[in-house]
C-alpha cells in the first residue's frame, strides 16, 4: 500500500466549510451563496475561510447575520472589469 502525502492546508479548508452551517450568511467571492453551493467548490481553489460570529458579524452585514458570516475568498481567475 502506498501512503500519499496528506494535505494539511485543503484538510483545514475542508473542516472549515464543514463548520458553516445553514443559516449562516455565506459569501464566495462577493457573492452571496447556499451552503449546498458550497459542495461544489474544490477546496483547492480556496484562498481563504474566514468566519465571524456574534457581534462582529451584525457589526459588518446587519441583523441578518445574527447566525454568522462566513466569507470565502477564491483563487479564480476573474475577467478584467
Amino acid at each position: 500500500m502506498i501512503a500519499l502525502p496528506k494535505d494539511n492546508e485543503n484538510e483545514r479548508k475542508i473542516q472549515s466549510i464543514e463548520s458553516i452551517t445553514d443559516d449562516m450568511l455565506i459569501y464566495v467571492d462577493g457573492e452571496k451563496y447556499t451552503k449546498e453551493d458550497l459542495d461544489y467548490l474544490d477546496p483547492k481553489g480556496l484562498k481563504s475561510i474566514t468566519i465571524y460570529n456574534d457581534k462582529k458579524a451584525i457589526e459588518m452585514y446587519g441583523d441578518k447575520a445574527k447566525n454568522g458570516v462566513a466569507v470565502v475568498e477564491t483563487n479564480w481567475n476573474k475577467p478584467p472589469a
